[in-house]
């Protein structure tokens, strides 16, 4: 391996979710926010940086504007199926390079840091963003994350019982 090294390791993985047919369910995965059922795609032994991410994300979705419907023949019947394919499982460094966001601290999804969530008027929500997908545990840990740090702000309040 001349050039490469186990040190860093960027994988890409299709994860399936469903399967229709004629508007019926064949298949649903019970674990869809896991890798558990992931096929790999890529396996590349480089550091994950901004301009490595933003090109394969890119290349990815090149590749699926350019799938086509597959067709095949059985017992006499033509039968036609198709794709729909999301990018819907990122890390938050693969988020934040697809979306030019230096600030690891800044939400991709409406640009706020935690002192501008005391702003009175709502955030404007980056709908794109919300397209990548949002993982359950992590905008858990992150909402939470943003909760404390607010607290952490928030001035003691005492009283006295009377």
């Amino acid at each position: 391996m001349v050039g490469n090294t186990f040190k860093f390791i960027f994988y890409l993985i299709i994860l399936p979710i469903i399967k229709v047919f004629l508007g019926k369910y064949l298949w649903e995965n019970e674990f869809s926010q896991s890798t558990r059922s992931c096929a790999p795609i890529e396996l590349s032994f480089k550091k994950e940086t901004e301009l490595m991410i933003q090109t394969k994300f890119y290349n990815l979705a090149q590749q699926i504007e350019s799938l086509e419907p597959n067709k095949f023949e059985f017992n006499g019947i033509e039968i036609t199926f198709g794709f729909k394919i999301f990018h819907t499982m990122f890390d938050t460094k693969c988020i934040n390079g697809i979306m030019h966001n230096r600030s690891t601290v800044t939400c991709v999804i409406c640009c706020m840091t935690s002192p501008n969530f005391k702003k009175e008027q709502p955030p404007e929500i980056n709908t794109y963003a919300l397209s990548l997908g949002i993982a359950p545990l992590h905008c858990w840990i992150r909402s939470f994350e943003h909760f404390l740090h607010i607290a952490y702000r928030l001035g003691v309040l005492t009283w006295s019982r009377k």
